[in-house]
């Protein structure tokens, strides 16, 4: 080995380059999940369960309700009973990526949508694809109530 020890005393070797932080990732539309497409305050849950019209899956639940806002909004709750934190997280992420990919472009609208996704247990031991399958279907149906 070519490195050599380092004992208390000794002075800081010189670094070949100069540390920098880990740079950002290029900023392209639909490549970020931005806190303005998410629903964040338990109020605007609230009211889309209220408000909302619900959208029935094998895998999901999602409530609809018109935001009043040009943008979708998308809120995700994972019940304990799912699983462990980990199945959960591991849920929600496959999820925000399914989203990421493919909310955007989804058609013009002159108001946009809160939808609030209720994850049913079956889902965790659901491939990828099929929850992706899952989602696009019930965005379908969302592009077709706005259409229709």
């Amino acid at each position: 080995m070519s490195e050599s020890i380092l004992r208390a005393g000794d002075p800081a070797p010189e670094p070949d380059e100069p540390a920098t932080a880990r740079p950002a990732p290029p900023e392209r539309p639909g490549e970020r999940w931005t806190r303005d497409k998410r629903l964040l305050r338990r109020s605007d849950f609230r009211k889309t369960y209220d408000d909302g019209r619900k959208m029935h899956g094998a895998l999901l639940t999602v409530f609809v309700r018109p935001n009043g806002i040009d943008r979708d909004r998308v809120g995700i709750t994972i019940t304990k009973r799912v699983g462990n934190a980990v199945v959960r997280n591991t849920v929600r992420r496959r999820l925000r990526e399914i989203f990421r990919v493919e909310a955007p472009g989804r058609g013009p609208s002159e108001t946009g949508y809160d939808l609030v996704v209720n994850v049913k247990d079956m889902a965790r031991e659901a491939p990828f694809e099929t929850l992706r399958g899952e989602v696009v279907k019930q965005l379908e149906r969302l592009q077709r109530k706005r259409s229709g």
